[in-house]
């Protein structure tokens, strides 16, 4: 058998979806919720935070029926922390 004969061969690789699994996105934002809902300071850098309030609304929307409801509470708890 020839090299050429085992490329010919070969499977093509499976591509890996680029769509992130909405059971992963609902589970990390849950979790950055209970760190914000337990804390009594903000429990995040600046420069963390400031990412969060980015890209929380982009991953809101891998979760059409709980999007408002995670971002209002994201939003409730950013600014009760930044009051304290």
């Amino acid at each position: 058998m020839s090299q050429l004969d085992l490329f010919a061969r070969a499977k093509p690789a499976r591509a890996s979806s680029d769509l992130p699994d909405p059971a992963d996105v609902r589970r990390e934002m849950l979790d950055v919720l209970a760190q914000l809902e337990a804390a009594e300071t903000m429990p995040f850098p600046q420069k963390t935070l400031a990412m969060w309030k980015t890209i929380w609304p982009q991953m809101s929307r891998w979760l059409p029926d709980e999007r408002d409801e995670l971002i209002r509470r994201f939003d409730a708890q950013v600014t009760r922390l930044q009051a304290s």
